[in-house]
């Protein structure tokens, strides 16, 4: 029998009843998508037999369409969601604490999925990942990831040789040539962080039942316009619970604030970078500084501590509580930017409205502090500042220097950074 707090079609957790039926956010996605479009499912490469104990957690989609019409989803009946239901509570304190819950256990699955041996090779484009059913569910498929943490040089030295391969595996398929969905984990245990979190604030974007209302166009540039603050953000308060005085890395790697502009170039991550952003982290770079730093000798001395979004400075001194960055995330990600359509900027900023009443309640009646909200509005306003300059570095880079990326990660890239 079904329990009643996991998904009656995959079993995974529920996240409230959807159309008649108790399911998780990737069955209710899929089954809107399969009854709102006329599509026609290719046949079970299982003999239908997808949900029988032999099978692997893979489920084809005529398969899976089947359940959820066996279980008795139907879009005729209502639907009635854990995001939803803290809306019908009249205490403050309740409604912090309900939704709290649930954010939590999002973040909780994301995190799962960011440490384990999910590792596609190919990343495909920004709306195809939009598009597709979601995968926050796989951390509990996949193993966790062997041989962490590592070292600084082993990172280096593994990220180049994974590129390589990537770049290998796409001339490959080019030919046609049959390839594994995902990095063996025995052979490569890192992650380019920089694409594989965007896909995970892809990942936690479908978490939030108001993105399936928006327009595609308006689901690609709410990604675009928060992605690096959800990432900076996510990671900046994983390594201030780990006690890191700089960011780091699921994988171990970590920017120490002492290190410098010298130790960074040799780290491979190029002097262009390391100078660029010490030196000119208040203004647009340009051309000149490409060449001056070709013609002359890098500094070797400049700590990287000057990049302060690096450091986890504003987290000590501020002592944010795992539920305040739960809610900053999520206030984050609700951005009702000018560049989304008239009817998805009405949609973001009703969402985003909520969550700051949620954290204003929460200062007054948790913290007891009014003063707190503006410490936390202020903090998002740092992460958008941020963002800026990583998007000012990506077109200087894009513009001088040749990416050595794999044709995938700078054509997600290029979406993804395309403002």
């Amino acid at each position: 029998m079904q329990s009643h707090n996991k998904c009656s079609v995959c079993s995974e957790d529920s996240f409230g009843k959807h159309y008649g039926i108790n399911t998780c956010m990737g069955c209710k996605s899929f089954f809107i998508r399969s009854t709102k479009r006329t599509v026609t499912y290719s046949k079970c490469p299982f003999n239908q037999n997808c949900y029988s104990t032999v099978v692997s957690h893979y489920k084809c989609r005529e398969c899976r369409f089947k359940k959820c019409l066996e279980v008795g989803m139907n879009m005729e009946n209502k639907q009635i969601t854990g995001w939803e239901i803290w809306k019908e509570l009249e205490s403050p304190h309740t409604q912090i604490n309900s939704l709290l819950r649930i954010l939590s256990h999002v973040d909780l699955k994301i995190e799962k999925l960011r440490a384990s041996t999910f590792n596609p090779i190919i990343y495909p484009g920004l709306q195809e990942m939009i598009s597709d059913s979601s995968k926050s569910y796989l951390g509990k498929t996949f193993e966790p990831m062997p041989g962490w943490p590592l070292t600084k040089s082993k990172t280096v030295e593994m990220n180049k040789k994974l590129n390589e391969r990537r770049v290998d595996i796409e001339v490959r398929k080019e030919f046609q040539v049959e390839q594994s969905e995902f990095i063996d984990s025995k052979e490569f245990n890192v992650k380019e962080w920089i694409i594989f979190d965007s896909l995970m604030v892809i990942e936690y974007a479908k978490t939030f039942p108001f993105f399936y209302k928006l327009l595609e166009r308006d689901k690609c540039v709410l990604i675009r316009e928060t992605h690096y603050m959800i990432s900076l953000i996510t990671s900046n308060f994983q390594s201030y619970l780990n006690k890191k005085d700089a960011l780091q890395t699921p994988d171990g790697f970590f920017y120490d604030g002492n290190l410098t502009t010298g130790q960074v170039a040799r780290f491979s991550l190029g002097p262009v970078m390391a100078y660029v952003l010490t030196t000119k982290a208040n203004m647009r770079p340009t051309k000149t500084d490409l060449e001056m730093v070709m013609a002359a000798d890098l500094p070797d001395d400049i700590p990287l501590a000057t990049l302060g979004f690096l450091t986890m400075e504003p987290y000590s001194r501020n002592k944010f509580t795992k539920e305040e960055y739960l809610m900053m995330k999520a206030f984050t990600f609700c951005n009702p930017v000018d560049n989304l359509s008239p009817f998805g900027k009405q949609i973001v900023q009703k969402e985003q409205q909520k969550y700051a009443i949620i954290i204003l309640n929460h200062c007054l009646t948790i913290r007891n502090d009014p003063s707190r909200f503006i410490t936390i509005i202020e903090h998002v306003n740092f992460l958008s500042r941020s963002q800026k300059k990583y998007k000012d570095f990506i077109t200087f880079m894009k513009t001088v220097a040749k990416s050595r990326a794999s044709n995938s990660r700078r054509e997600l890239e290029d979406q993804l950074f395309s403002y």
